[in-house]
């Protein structure tokens, strides 16, 4: 099933990033699927702070939401996200907490 998510530039920023942090991916599978992400979601144009807080609109499939979960759960574990803005919208527009 695929789902719209509307996130800040600087939180999809976030996610390719933490994609592509090694360490947390445990079978090929999810190298993959991170690689395709990171391929498929947009690039956020700019560094300033108001391109950065710009809504991005994307459409994400159970499967790329689990694998972005995985990367994010496993990096928040080992303290390399820092708190922002984006961290906390990828949690709870993911529903990463209950």
């Amino acid at each position: 099933m695929t789902k719209d998510y509307t996130f800040y530039a600087g939180t999809v920023r976030l996610l390719k990033e933490l994609l592509m942090i090694g360490g947390w991916g445990s079978e090929i599978i999810d190298v993959y699927n991170a690689g395709k992400l990171v391929e498929t979601l947009p690039d956020p144009a700019g560094d300033s702070k108001e391109q950065l807080q710009t809504n991005i609109t994307v459409t994400l499939t159970d499967k790329q939401v689990n694998t972005i979960a995985k990367a994010f759960t496993h990096h928040a574990a080992k303290g390399v996200i820092l708190p922002s803005v984006y961290a906390v919208q990828a949690i709870e527009v993911l529903e990463l907490i209950d």
